[in-house]
């Protein structure tokens, strides 16, 4: 049953307002795609273009956009439009509108701090993305179950799993799929996990939540095609539903009468309304990009044709299985078995919908199965589908919570055993959210404060400057967030440079990246990107203007990990930049006691250091009267000698 509209309110706000707390204990960095999908496109469109005082188009030389926005086709004139967009860019601009919009408000209320640019997308994920994920949750599990307090379980295991607290706050495509997939889920209910004569208690037509339904398919398919996954099996769901329901209602046995129904939804509705989602994400990228196109499919000839998403890691078929559900379900694992176990093997299934649980649980494995097809696989990849192993786990997590409690299954006692259960993936979040890799995002926020104050220091000199070079030798592409956490309000902007690793060089053996030339070897890497800075830094200073253009200046800031600084320690120094800060980034290996050491902190094997070198590079963090050591990698800030 739909449960109370005051009712769903309050829980909304209380969420909500859980969901903003959460965004201060994610201040770390989890994945590129997290900036360079989402902020660094919605940035160059608002700020930087308004800028240079371009158009509104997608410009090319703006440096937030990677490959994936750049990506073009080598005959635009011959070829068809199909062939033009599998050529073409692989990304949707659709999941960018929402940090678009609210960049674009922040610039015409002037309120474009470095803080609201920075952080404000994450509030803004908090409200558009993560609290209607979680209210989803509770609202489904008033369809799959019968007990009144299931769905507040549900909504905890929703809530306190240290994956959707870790990512439902980032501005991920994938936290976007995730909402999409649930609350459509939410308009599906009565058709796909409501009991007989239960479609009667809703309030809007069946038709016009069927049609919006698959809308907001076709809008998740457009932003990442693999989502397809999960409305299959939502569209073949209903569809066998409504066949089913029009037999009943008929008296006609021939089999085309009942393959009528289940025809009409798949074609009528299903098919129908998710192309008009994708037109609408069509729309969108032709305003943006100045040409038609249709993105996911150059996503799917880039990834699944020509076999290219093995270029950035892969494993094998069974590791969504054998680790990525038990890692990202964490501590409702056992619950989530126990549910399978009850629903398919010990043929008892719990006291509520089995029909209900059936097909969430079909919808769960068919989005797996289909992604473990791909080489490629991340955590990340699965989180749609997560809300929905709370929805399965919640039941028993309220088993096993009364029969703790007992006879005495008071208020206190059970909020006690809760909080149990809540802290070790609060553990999880708080380390992972507040210290593992926060170095990308510390770094940057340091970047913007000394750019801003020098500014601020050189306003009133007629040759102050506004415009500061950072130069990202971190021996990955795309390691840190760019201009989406280095700006700020005024005037100050910056020139930037990361190592490339696009799919030009990775798909040629022949060719090294820039990425992968750097982490072989760095001291060479940089004699070739600054030969002339590195022997003599004051000989492009009076040369005729142009003649130092091949190669690279110094920059004002330069950022690199704590190995690297090592080996580069007297070229950065030659290059007139002196060490400002240092980040801690990782635990990279621990000792105990005086015998046992692992991690690249204490083996110099696996970044070419000595052990000499080793003890100066790495920070030693000493646990227990010593018995216990940990070694810490940082990134380093390395600044120009005339700023502050």
């Amino acid at each position: 049953m739909w449960p109370k509209i005051k009712t769903t309110v309050a829980v909304f706000l209380g969420v909500c307002t859980f969901r903003l707390l959460n965004t201060f204990l994610v201040q770390s960095f989890f994945d590129p795609d997290e900036f360079w999908q989402t902020l660094e496109p919605a940035y160059c469109q608002v700020f930087w273009a308004n800028n240079q005082h371009k158009s509104s188009s997608l410009n090319l030389d703006c440096e937030g956009y990677t490959w994936e926005w750049k990506r073009r086709p080598m005959d635009k004139t011959s070829l068809s439009f199909l062939d033009r967009s599998f050529q073409g860019p692989i990304r949707s601009y659709l999941s960018v509108l929402p940090f678009h919009f609210f960049y674009l408000w922040l610039e015409k209320r002037k309120w474009d701090s470095h803080f609201w640019v920075s952080q404000g997308p994450k509030w803004l994920m908090a409200i558009m993305a993560a609290a209607p994920t979680d209210v989803a949750v509770w609202i489904l599990a008033h369809w799959t179950t019968s007990v009144s307090e299931e769905p507040y379980y549900c909504l905890f295991c929703s809530m306190a799993s240290w994956f959707h607290g870790y990512t439902l706050v980032r501005t991920y495509s994938n936290t976007m799929e995730t909402t999409l997939l649930t609350i459509s889920m939410v308009l599906l209910a009565p058709e796909i996990l409501g009991k007989k004569n239960t479609a009667m208690y809703c309030t809007m037509s069946s038709t016009i939540r069927h049609c919006l339904c698959f809308l907001l398919g076709g809008c998740s398919v457009a932003m990442r095609f693999s989502s397809i996954a999960a409305w299959v099996p939502m569209g073949v769901i209903l569809a066998i539903q409504q066949s089913q329901e029009s037999t009943q209602q008929s008296s006609a046995t021939a089999w085309y009468s009942k393959l009528q129904p289940a025809l009409v939804t798949l074609l009528g509705t299903c098919a129908v309304f998710g192309a008009m989602g994708i037109g609408i994400a069509c729309v969108v990228d032709y305003c943006v990009y100045g040409f038609w196109t249709i993105p996911f499919l150059g996503s799917f000839h880039f990834n699944v044709l020509l076999g290219n998403s093995a270029l950035y890691g892969s494993h094998p078929w069974h590791w969504y299985i054998t680790a990525g559900i038990p890692a990202i379900t964490g501590l409702w694992l056992p619950f989530v078995l126990n549910d399978l176990w009850l629903l398919v093997v010990a043929k008892s299934p719990p006291p509520n919908n089995t029909m209900a649980r059936r097909n969430v649980w079909i919808i769960i494995a068919t989005y797996a199965l289909a992604h473990s097809l791909s080489g490629h696989k991340e955590f990340r990849f699965l989180l749609p589908i997560l809300p929905l192993f709370c929805l399965q786990a919640g039941p028993h997590v309220r088993s096993l919570v009364l029969w703790l409690s007992k006879a005495r299954a008071t208020n206190g006692l059970v909020m006690f055993w809760l909080a149990l259960l809540f802290l070790p993936n609060l553990i999880a979040l708080l380390y992972l959210g507040l210290f593992h890799q926060n170095a990308p995002i510390s770094v940057n926020h340091k970047i913007a404060a000394m750019a801003q104050e020098y500014s601020t220091m050189q306003q009133s000199e007629s040759h102050s400057r506004h415009t500061f070079s950072v130069h990202y030798l971190t021996g990955a592409c795309h390691s840190t967030p760019l201009h989406s956490y280095l700006h700020g309000p005024g005037p100050v902007r910056f020139s930037t440079w990361s190592l490339d690793c696009s799919p030009s060089c990775r798909s040629d053996p022949k060719i090294l990246c820039e990425s992968e030339q750097f982490a072989k070897d760095p001291v060479g890497f940089v004699d070739q990107a600054y030969p002339v800075m590195v022997s003599d830094p004051t000989s492009c200073q009076d040369s005729i203007e142009g003649s130092c253009s091949a190669m690279k200046l110094p920059p004002d800031f330069l950022v690199t990990y704590a190995d690297y600084a090592t080996k580069l320690q007297s070229r950065i120094e030659t290059m007139g930049l002196h060490e400002v800060g240092r980040f801690s980034h990782g635990i990279n290996g621990l000792k105990l006691g005086t015998t046992l050491q692992t991690g690249d902190g204490y083996d110099g094997e696996g970044n070419g250091l000595t052990k000499e070198e080793l003890a100066g590079t790495y920070k030693r963090i000493g646990l227990i009267g010593g018995v216990v050591e940990l070694s810490i990698d940082e990134m380093v800030l390395y600044a120009s000698a005339h700023l502050p």
